[in-house]
């Protein structure tokens, strides 16, 4: 619950210029025109109140209500969150040629994380299709399966070291990135109850972060080690995604046009990731 009034805190200072820094929630009285953005948080309903007029006497108000039922407007706001397991291919498969073994990857810890604001859906036809633009982060870590092994960048170029008197605990590697996700969806069954949502798109990212973290012990004595690097990582991604939800759970697949390191500088591997969906639209 602290993590989502810490939310809606960070996104009502971006929205708004002034808010009302009040334990109470403000009632507005006014008669002129104004904006009202929503959000939801699962069954929590954002309301934010912004005055046009600047005769008003009236401020700004956030409201926070738990309601039972979802806001079904084309501009509420709806957050999305994606839990997944993560990969990359090579020429699209996922067997790595001998040459390039040393990037082959542990599945089994190896995760896609990512949450997002999506507009509800700007309907495009009886509330069946719909459009739902969005914006949030999504989180890869890519743990490797050589526990002898790191990684390191030398003259733009990625090099995998081997070191036979270390076996990390843990070691992977982790990109970070902003990401712009538009998705057209269809919405199918009785439009009053539960219905099933199928959505695809595409998500244009930024990478604003790479780094590692080891853990190893020597002679006794513990290591941890986490080094921010560019790591030879591609700025930027552009990928295709498909989602399959029936009301607030579902799965989704992601699929990466752009290759996750920058041509020449290491091996072209493409990213994936496939998992579950929290969140409806």
């Amino acid at each position: 619950m602290k993590t989502n009034y810490l939310l809606i805190i960070l996104f009502h200072f971006i929205l708004l210029s002034s808010v009302a820094q009040t334990d109470s929630i403000p009632t507005v009285k006014n008669t002129q025109p104004s904006d009202t953005s929503k959000i939801m948080l699962g069954k929590t309903q954002i309301i934010i109140i912004s005055n046009n007029e600047e005769e008003t006497n009236t401020s700004d108000s956030l409201t926070i209500d738990d309601v039972n039922e979802e806001d079904d407007s084309d501009w509420a706001m709806v957050g999305i969150f994606n839990l997944g397991a993560n990969g990359y291919l090579y020429n699209n498969q996922t067997q790595i040629p001998k040459q390039y073994q040393q990037m082959e990857l542990d599945y089994s810890r190896s995760q896609s994380i990512g949450f997002d604001f999506m507009l509800r859906g700007v309907d495009l036809f009886k509330k069946r299709m719909y459009i739902s633009p969005g914006i949030g982060f999504d989180w890869n870590k890519y743990h490797f399966k050589d526990k002898q092994q790191s990684i390191s960048t030398q003259n733009d170029t990625l090099l995998f070291l081997s070191d036979s008197s270390i076996t990390f605990e843990k070691y992977k590697l982790r990109t970070t990135y902003i990401q712009v996700p538009l998705l057209v969806g269809f919405r199918l069954g009785n439009l009053d109850k539960k219905v099933v949502n199928i959505q695809f798109g595409a998500i244009a990212g930024y990478n604003i972060g790479a780094l590692t973290k080891e853990k190893y012990v020597v002679d006794g004595t513990k290591f941890k080690n986490k080094i921010r690097d560019d790591y030879n990582v591609n700025p930027f991604k552009l990928d295709a995604i498909a989602r399959v939800s029936f009301g607030s759970f579902g799965l989704f697949g992601r699929y990466s046009f752009t290759s996750l390191f920058e041509e020449s500088k290491a091996a072209s591997v493409t990213p994936f990731s496939v998992g579950l969906t929290f969140g409806s639209l």
